[in-house]
């Protein structure tokens, strides 16, 4: 509705043509002045003989016409916002202010195309045809997203090379390069409304308005559904352009042939029409006041609110409506059942759709235990806890990440022991910081990248040492998107270790799986660095473990799975280089006084048996290839399946979900590793 207000009134004072302007200072009338309520139940004065015989005919193919052209609009607008909001986070970050600057280009967009189109859209002699050709431009463009998103990477890190990362001018750049992207299409997806708006005035017939609105609505709301649940899990990210496109085409054809069978209006029966709406203001025109404006709107959608016999609306006004209309007050007609029954569907569909895991309500994280730290920030809620049993334990936004344990140890000393003159070390998602306070056992220079501010500031609640060990000026805490930090970073580490937040069908996580990831961490490693990917145990079907072993595997020329004491996922081990997992290399670091005294903090017995050591090699290269010889699919940025398992999921046994490893083919491999075995490559 942006940029269309005379399109706005004109529906609005067309529905009742018997309204009289009174008279007023110069002629200028009054905008509340302009309806007269006590004629809104009056007839309509008979059509012209033209087009009296030629609209019945026409009027409802062409109204069928219209809502096929609306529903696929608004359909393929919200899959096409969707998708590029989750490229370009991959682009410019997932962090509050990257979010919101995705989200304001888009919005800008919208305001802008409604604003020049409303204009064009009353000068045009065929706005369906106007709309038609915007509608094929904007499919276009669509599918044109996946390279210009390409494009822009090389774009976006060049400038903050150019700036520099921590440069207050890289977030005024990346909106503008958000914008050069987004607008083009947005601006033509803004005007789409005021052009389709003007095109069901130009015959003089009266439109059911609201239920076309209705039917817009209806379809962004199936847009929505569809791109988050079926759409991009099933065809992928260019997939879904590819079905919003062609619901674009689609909808561009029915407008192309609805204009060229309407009935074009002729000087005499547009006349009257014509004589007292202008495409132009004329000069007795004074805009509304808020509160005019908002009662005219009341009055315009209130057939969308009232339940008529097709159960959705119409265009006729209720008993109650005229009554309140012929008291002088503004119609209220919001229907309580309808909007109920709305709300609770919605609701509903979205608790049976949630895969199991979700956040946590207050109540039930104070069942866990005691809150002792509780932060907001823009990027989200960070509480901090100690359960009943004494551990601790870390939530993000409801949802549990981590809780001190030895597993999350060995994220840092694994691929040190792997590397044969480490130097530096990243770590992507600091969480309790546990990895990063036992990579300090080492001598290295650490880098920990963090999306939560509040879990930064948390970290010395977790662990009491960290001023000490943030001290050291080779040891620093930077706040931001991990993926970002390594496309804008073009330093070289030694080892980089992640550990995405869980689940793995989280919001987000899949971006630190997917291959184009891991192709960047391997260009961010030097020559024998070694990178650690955590692959956590709870929620993960085997299927998805499957795949992101394979993916991972097909990027890293020798690849290794270990498992710590606690089973609790796997460590994904990947080099360009020969793995060499030789005892006398481990025995040498678990016998450093300082990883020791980490590694028996919490289990004080753990390297009371040399001949048992505390990981385990799971898998090898030759090993990884047989156990993934059926996969055959690849976790790319295009194909994010883990992030949408929800009918695998249905379809897995609960035994399955439960741990699937219990009745795993990796089975035989972990009774081999029980006793211990290293290999030598």
């Amino acid at each position: 509705m942006i940029g269309c207000p005379r399109a706005s009134r004109a529906l609005i004072i067309s529905e009742y043509p018997g309204r009289q302007r009174p008279p007023g200072s110069n002629g200028a009338p009054e905008w509340s002045s302009w309806i007269d309520w006590a004629s809104v139940s009056s007839p309509p004065p008979p059509a012209s003989p033209a087009v009296a015989g030629a609209l019945p005919a026409a009027r409802p193919r062409f109204l069928l016409a219209l809502r096929v052209i609306f529903f696929l609009s608004g359909a393929a607008a919200l899959i096409d916002q969707v998708v590029w909001t989750r490229a370009l986070h991959r682009i410019v970050g997932v962090s509050a202010a990257a979010a919101a600057t995705v989200l304001t280009a888009f919005m800008a967009g919208l305001a802008v195309g409604g604003f020049l189109f409303g204009g064009i859209a009353d000068r045009a002699r065929r706005p369906l045809r106007l709309y038609a050709g915007m509608e094929l431009a904007i499919a276009l463009f669509a599918l044109l997203t996946p390279w210009l998103f390409r494009l822009l990477i090389p774009l976006y890190a060049m400038a903050a090379e150019t700036v520099g990362a921590d440069s207050a001018w890289l977030p005024v750049l990346r909106a503008a390069l958000c914008m050069t992207i987004l607008l083009p299409p947005t601006i033509l997806m803004g005007g789409t409304l005021p052009v389709l708006v003007r095109g069901c005035l130009t015959d003089r017939a009266t439109q059911p308005t609201a239920e076309l609105y209705a039917v817009n609505t209806a379809g962004a709301l199936l847009g929505c559904l569809a791109a988050g649940f079926i759409l991009i899990g099933a065809l992928g990210e260019f997939g879904s352009i590819m079905v919003a496109s062609a619901g674009n085409l689609i909808a561009a054809a029915w407008a192309w042939q609805a204009s060229r069978h309407r009935t074009a209006p002729t000087a005499a029966s547009t006349s009257e029409f014509t004589a007292e709406f202008t495409a132009e203001p004329t000069d007795d025109f004074s805009p509304p006041t808020a509160p005019e404006f908002s009662s005219a709107m009341a009055l315009d959608f209130s057939p969308l609110l009232k339940g008529g016999p097709r159960g959705v609306c119409t265009t006729e006004l209720s008993p109650s409506v005229e009554k309140e209309l012929a008291k002088g007050s503004t119609p209220t007609t919001l229907n309580p059942r309808l909007l109920l029954a709305v709300a609770l569907s919605g609701g509903a569909i979205g608790v049976m759709l949630l895969p199991p895991g979700g956040s946590l309500s207050r109540r039930a994280v104070e069942r866990l235990g005691q809150v002792d730290r509780h932060d907001e920030s823009a990027e989200g809620t960070v509480t901090a806890l100690t359960t009943r049993e004494g551990n601790k334990l870390l939530l993000v936004n409801g949802v549990g990440m981590t809780t001190l344990c030895t597993d999350t140890r060995f994220m840092a000393h694994l691929p040190l022991m792997l590397h044969p003159n480490p130097r530096s070390v990243l770590v992507i998602c600091l969480g309790m910081g546990t990895t990063f306070r036992s990579a300090c056992r080492h001598d290295v220079s650490i880098t920990a990248v963090e999306l939560q501010p509040a879990a930064i500031r948390l970290f010395p609640w977790f662990h009491p040492d960290a001023p000490a060990l943030l001290a050291d000026p080779r040891r620093c805490i930077l706040s931001g998107d991990g993926r970002n930090f390594l496309l804008l970073e073009r330093s070289r580490y030694s080892v980089i270790s992640i550990d995405p937040a869980p689940p793995m069908y989280g919001a987000g996580a899949v971006n630190l799986y997917t291959r184009e990831f891991l192709a960047l961490c391997r260009e961010r490693l030097d020559e024998s660095g070694v990178i650690l990917l955590w692959v956590p145990n709870e929620h993960c079907l085997e299927s998805d473990f499957r795949l992101v072993l394979r993916t991972f595997r097909g990027e890293f020329a020798h690849a290794q799975v270990w498992v710590g004491p606690e089973l609790a996922g796997f460590y994904l081990i990947g080099s360009e280089r020969p793995l060499r997992a030789r005892r006398s290399r481990m025995r040498a670091v678990l016998d450093s006084p300082a990883v020791r005294a980490d590694l028996c903090e919490l289990l004080p017995h753990l390297l009371d048996h040399p001949d048992r050591p505390p990981i385990r090699l799971l898998l090898t290269n030759d090993e990884i290839d047989r156990y993934c010889r059926q996969e055959t699919r690849t976790l790319t940025d295009d194909r994010p399946y883990t992030e949408f398992p929800l009918w695998r999921w249905l379809a897995a046994r609960p035994d399955l979900r439960a741990n699937w490893m219990r009745a795993s083919r990796l089975n035989p491999y972990i009774t081999r590793t029980a006793a211990g075995v290293f290999v030598d490559q």
